[in-house]
Parts: C-alpha cells; structure tokens; sequence
C-alpha cells in the first residue's frame, strides 16, 4: 500500500468517523427535542379534551343551578302540579338542553318528580326504582340539598357512566329554607365522546377503569398512573401514532374512567425527516470535504513527495555510482528542507566514499576476530572434554582396582568351593557305600575305607573354611554392588534436561565411595552430614562439582605427606543455613594439604590457570565449579585457606532454586579468605 492509498484510506476513515459521531450526536440531540416536544403536543391535547369535558359538566351544572334557584321550581316544591311539569320539562326542553334526566327530591330524600330522556330514541324511557333510589340517596345529592350547595362530577350507575348535576331547590333570590334538590344527568355515551373529538379534533376513547376487557396499552397507562401520581400519561403506540392517558375521578374522588387521546406522531416524523436531510447533508459535505483534502493533500504534499521518491531512487539506482547528482529543490517547507536535506546527504557520501572501503575491511577484521574466538572457543571446549576424559580414566582406573580385590577373592573362593565341592562329592559315595555295607552286614573292611576317605578329603579343613569362604564371597559381591551403586548414583543420568529435587548427602556418599581409590592412599575421610531437605538442582553437575574438590583436596594433601607413611584428613560437612534470602544447603569440603599460596588466590577460578605440574592439571575443574555453582544454581563458591594448615572450600546452593541475592549477600561471590582457624580440620 503506497503512500497515496494510505492517505485515502485515513481521509477517508476520518470522515466517516466524523461523520458518523455527527450523526450519532445530532440523532440524539434533535430525537430528544423532537420527543419532548410530542410528549409535550399530548398533554396539552389531553388536557384540552379534559376542558371540553369539564365544559359540558359546567353547562349541565349551570342548567341545573338556573332551575333549582327558581321560584316556580320553589313552588312546585310546596305545591306540586302537571303543568310546572308539561312547560318546563318536555322531551324538546330535554334534548336542547342536552339532558337525559330530571329529579325533584323533598328534603326528606323523597322523589317528587323523575324523568328519564333517550337522546338517541328521541323518547322518554323508564328508570329502574332502585336507581332512582340510588340518585336520591346519593351522599352528594343530599349534601346538596343539607348545605345549600351545589355539587356536580361524573357517577357510575349500573347501565353506565353519567354527568351528575346536583343543586338545593331555592328561591330566585337564592333564599330559604331549602324544599329539597333537582339533580339532573347526562349520559357519557358515544355522542358525548363524538363532541370531544371534533372539539379536540383528534381519536378520543371513555373506557371504565375496572372494566376486566380494557386493551393492553390503556390498562398498562392506567397501572402507570396510578403508580407514579402523574396526572398525564404518554406512551407511544407505533410509529406513526401516540396516545396520551388520563384519569377521570367520580363525584366521590374515586378512579372512575380513563381518558385515552390519540394523536398522528406528526412532529416525531419531521424529526426523523429531518434527520434524514441532516444524514444526507453530512454525506455530501463529507464526500465534498474528503475529495478537496485528497485534491490538496495530492498537489501539495503527495505529488512532491512522489517527485523526491523517485529523484532518489533514479540516483541510487545509478550504475556508475555517481553521487554527484543533486534533487532539485521546490519551495521552502517541510518537503523543501527535506530536499535540501538529501542533497547535503548525497554531498557528505560524495565525500566520505572512501568509508564504503573502511567499513569492508572492518568487517573483514571482525570477521578473522570472531574466527579466532571460535577457535579459542573450541580449543576451550576440547580441554573441558579431555580434562572430564582425563577424570573419567582416573575414576576407571580406581574403580577398577577397587573392584579388583573383591572380585579377586569371590574367584578365588568360588574356585576353592568348586575343588572342595567335588572332594564332598567323593566322601558322600563313601558315605552312600558304607551305608549299603551296614545294611547288607559288612564289617571292619567298609569302616576303614570311610576312614582313609575322610583323611584323603580332609573333612574338618573344610567344614572351617567353606563358610568363611562363603562370607568372602558375599562380602566381595556387596562391595562390588556399593561400588556399581555408587557410579549409578555419581552419573545421574537423568540430569542436565533439567532441575530435580536430590539428596545432597547421599550424592556426596557416592562420590566419596566413586574417587575413594584416589583418597585412601593419601587421606582418610569424615563425613558430618547435616540434616538436609531435598535440594532443587543439577545433581550430575554438583557430583563433578564435588568430585573436583575432593581430587583437588587428594592432591593438595598427597604434595605434603609425599614420601612418609602419614596420611592426611579430608573432612566433608553438611548443614542448612537459613537467611532472609531462604533456605541454603551449605557443603564445607576441607582438607590438610598445603593450602593456597596468596599470590594465586585471586586467579585459581580462571580458565586454565593451575599450580600443578604440567600433565596433571588443566585448569579447568575450579572454573567448572565456579560456572556449574555461581552461574546454573545461583549460589556461591568461596573458601578459607591458609598456609602449611589447608583449605576449606564452601559450596552454598539455594534449596528451592535460584535465588536473587539481598545487598551484601554471598550469592555469586567466588572467592573469600577467612582466619586460619576456618581451614583447619
């Protein structure tokens, strides 16, 4: 992908990102303002629907106010008659005065008059007594007619929800005492509903509130008004229609009815129209944004940038090398500069071509340096090999001489047991022929037969010496099982893939028994072996390790009791010595030799370096055991020493692994010089 595709690319990422954060933003914004707005635009025409509702209360309770406060309704009260009747309240009165019933009542709750008028039948029905009874009787009505004041709001009966006007029967000058009440009523039927919609000019429903078959959406309204205390409900219905809800409370302040208004989501459409515009705008100002940066983006940077590209190439591409080309330089920039830039470039290559020269022969140099550190590398590694070849002829040679002298005299007493074996073999059949004899009655003769056999055998020789020689023979072939143990155990072959949990005393145990042929003729041994937990190690690398010291120890000790018949000591101890940096698994290995001059203290870890003769020392086994302890384990090599009185050499490992030494800890360390009481054993 070139440079031009990837200024594309990002242009073109970042007006969309931009555009798509715009968008986003504006959505929520304007969706935001656009549904507050609709939820706004509902409750008010919920609440002018209410209006026109409480209007037509308040003209019933107007009518009803005008006819109780009046003095032929006062009369009729004291004397009551058809005509005040026939005049005032015929079916024509009735229904220009949008009522469906008319009732007189005395003060002692008694119907004088009722009167039941179908708008829609144009006719006088008949009421039921009992919901007469129930009008007559109703708590408001006789508050009316008690306290002289007038009472109006919405009454469920039986056949349905009304509009219920109550008012105290009065004089025209609104004086006493009180005859009784006129209520008067108008149904809340579909022609009531009718007016509200073309008041409201908008869907208007009347459902009763504990009717059991109310839609989902009004009984889910009605839930939410009750529960929050709001008196205006908006939810939308879809997407092209909202409803607002309200609760239409009885005379008495009980939940009666519910008001459902629903309204086209108009102002909700613009919005989303309007979106849509806004959509449309981003698109093609982006688009017109995104191709006038790429137009600039191209003419003043890429097409530059493409011309230095391309000038550089042609001039590194040149086969004869001429660097004496220049770029012509196009204004004064960033990219001017960066053509000034390359021609002083070209101008110091011009002249430091000689350092192409240098840097080959540099090179060449490196290269014969790192040739004879690889042979100086392999010649290090063909000593260690031949100095571990050389230890391991040492140790077969001892070892075979050790298991020599077992095996000698297992041969030589399984040889004697052979010859002993057959001397029995006659004396038995001897033994087998007297026994025949005695059977068969014989005498003296087969008696002095066995004699002589017995004598010729030597019976009582080997009776003593065939058990002895048994216990020689068993005690050569268990030294020789210790022995075999031991190179088992010292060549640890499953060591070095990686570290294991092993017993430090009994690898120590079997080095000894491997390189005792190599200690016996010049030291004795003591063990002092610590209580030691297992130790997470590289036990084959610890047992060379070991093996070393104590070879070096054989020598160190063998240069000082060389011609006499004394033997030195070579003491081996174990401990655990727990630090804040944890547990260490220390090993003091000491000898009396001659201990180490003070003048090569400092170098007996260097690679080759060795204070024995020439063909008896590589200089190699310290500088294994500094590398195998301080650099695979982590731990320290340090030792004591001092002059006619020997040395003591200190190997500490980390129990649990590698452990990162505190400030001042001996971690690492390989080398230190203590007292003399500290190398003496």
């Amino acid at each position: 992908m070139n440079l031009g595709q990837k200024t594309l690319l990002v242009v073109s990422l970042t007006v969309a990102g931009v555009m798509i954060v715009l968008y986003a933003v504006s959505r929520d914004v304007l969706l935001r303002s656009y549904l507050a707005l609709e939820q706004e635009q509902t409750r008010s025409a919920v609440s002018r629907t209410e209006a026109a509702l409480n209007d037509q209360l308040t003209a019933l309770a107007r009518t009803t106010n005008d006819y109780g406060a009046w003095d032929r309704t006062y009369a009729f009260m004291q004397h009551p008659s058809r005509g005040y009747i026939k005049q005032e309240f015929e079916n024509d009165t009735l229904e220009g005065l949008h009522i469906n019933s008319v009732m007189l009542a005395n003060t002692a709750q008694k119907i004088v008059f009722f009167k039941a008028y179908d708008s829609v039948a144009k006719a006088q029905v008949g009421v039921p007594v009992e919901i007469q009874r129930s009008v007559a009787t109703d708590f408001r009505a006789r508050q009316a007619a008690a306290t002289s004041t007038p009472a109006h709001g919405i009454l469920l009966l039986p056949q349905g929800p009304v509009l219920i006007a109550a008012c105290p029967i009065l004089t025209s000058a609104r004086l006493g005492p009180v005859r009784g009440v006129l209520v008067m009523t108008r149904n809340l039927d579909p022609s009531l509903v009718e007016g509200l919609k073309e008041r409201a000019l908008l869907s208007v429903a009347v459902d009763l509130a504990s009717s059991p078959s109310l839609p989902a959406d009004v009984r889910g309204a009605l839930q939410a008004l009750e529960s929050s205390g709001e008196k205006i409900h908006v939810q939308s219905l879809n997407q092209i229609s909202v409803a607002g809800y309200s609760i239409l409370r009885d005379i008495h302040g009980r939940t009666a009815l519910l008001l459902r208004v629903e309204m086209p989501r108009s102002v909700f459409q613009r919005g989303l129209t309007s979106l849509r515009y806004l959509l449309l705008t981003l698109c093609i100002a982006s688009v017109v944004f995104g191709l006038t940066t790429l137009l600039l983006l191209q003419r003043i940077v890429l097409a530059r940038l493409t011309y230095l590209t391309a000038e550089v190439g042609r001039i590194g591409s040149g086969k004869s090398g001429d660097l004496s080309e220049r770029i012509l330089e196009r204004g004064s920039d960033e990219i001017g500069r960066l053509g000034r830039d390359i021609n002083r470039m070209l101008e110091a290559l011009q002249k430091n071509a000689g350092l192409e020269r240098l840097n080959e022969a540099l090179r060449q140099e490196i290269e014969e340096r790192q040739l004879a550190e690889n042979a100086r590398n392999q010649m290090a590694v063909e000593l260690l090999q031949s100095q571990k070849l050389k230890a391991i002829g040492a140790l077969a040679a001892g070892v075979a001489h050790e298991i020599n002298t077992p095996i000698q005299f297992v041969g030589d007493n399984t040889r004697f047991l052979h010859d002993a074996f057959a001397d029995l073999a006659k004396l038995l059949e001897q033994y087998e022929l007297l026994y025949q004899q005695i059977r068969d009655g014989a005498g003296k003769p087969a008696l002095d037969s066995m004699d002589e056999a017995r004598e010729r055998v030597d019976l009582e020789f080997l009776r003593a010496e065939i058990p002895a020689a048994l216990d020689q023979t068993l005690d050569g072939i268990g030294r020789v099982a210790t022995i075999v143990r031991a190179l088992k155990s010292f060549s640890h072959v499953d060591a070095g893939a990686q570290k294991k949990a092993a017993d430090l005393n009994s690898a120590l145990e079997s080095t000894i028994v491997v390189v005792r042929n190599e200690l016996k003729y010049v030291a004795d041994v003591e063990t002092a072996f610590g209580n030691l937990p297992q130790v997470t190690c590289y036990l084959g690398d610890l047992n060379q390790v070991f093996l070393n010291l104590m070879l070096n120890a054989a020598h160190s000790i063998g240069d000082v009791v060389e011609g006499t018949d004394k033997k030195g000591c070579i003491r081996v101890e174990t401990h655990l010595d727990s630090t804040p940096d944890g547990d260490w698994a220390e090993v003091l290995i000491s000898d009396t030799g001659t201990g180490i001059p003070e003048g090569v203290r400092e170098r007996i870890f260097e690679p080759f370096f060795t204070t024995k003769p020439v063909g008896k020392g590589t200089g190699q086994g310290l500088a294994l055991a500094r590398s195998v302890v301080v650099e695979k384990h982590g731990g320290a090599l340090t030792f004591d020493t001092e002059m006619g009185r020997g040395t003591t050499f200190h190997v500490r490992i980390p129990v649990n692994g590698i452990v990162v030494p505190a400030s001042g800890s001996a971690a690492g360390q390989t080398m230190g010089f203590g007292p003399a009481s500290a190398a003496t054993v």
